[in-house]
C-alpha cells in the first residue's frame, strides 16, 4: 500500500502541475472525503461522522 500511495502522490504532482503543498491538501481532505462518500457516512447522524465531514460538501 505504501508504495502505491507513493506513486498515486507522484502521479498527480506531475500530471497537475500542482506544488507539494496543494498536493498534500488535496489528498488530506480527499481522503476523508473519500471515506465518508464510500462508506455513506454522510447519512448517518452520529457525532463522529459530523466530525469528520464538517465542512466537507459533497456533490
Amino acid at each position: 500500500m505504501g508504495d502505491a500511495c507513493a506513486r498515486l502522490v507522484e502521479y498527480v504532482h506531475g500530471a497537475s502541475g500542482s506544488g507539494e503543498e496543494q498536493v498534500r491538501e488535496s489528498f488530506a481532505r480527499g481522503m476523508p472525503c473519500h471515506l465518508i462518500v464510500s462508506t455513506g457516512a454522510d447519512a448517518v447522524d452520529a457525532p463522529g461522522t459530523r466530525t469528520l465531514a464538517a465542512g466537507m460538501r459533497h456533490r
